[in-house]
């Protein structure tokens, strides 16, 4: 695809490869897609995973009947 990058380039293209990061070592998934489209205007930079999902996942995590609770779990800081 023109105008795009996948995968571990992405750390080249950019100083903080944080999103990516993150993506690999907390989604619980098996697959990261990066695309990068950069016009003379902007940049943009799409993820996409095959992971659980945050809230998903502190719901799993801390026994939770429901997922809206991983809400206000995550808005106290205890979880990420």
């Amino acid at each position: 695809m023109a105008g795009c990058a996948t995968g571990v380039s992405l750390h080249q293209r950019l100083s903080r490869p944080t999103l990516l990061f993150m993506e690999i070592d907390h989604s619980s998934g098996t697959h990261v897609h990066v695309r990068i489209t950069k016009t003379a205007v902007k940049t943009k930079i799409i993820v996409y995973d095959n992971g659980e999902g945050i809230f998903k996942k502190i719901r799993r995590e801390l026994g939770l009947h429901d997922e809206r609770h991983s809400v206000l779990e995550l808005a106290k800081g205890k979880s990420s």
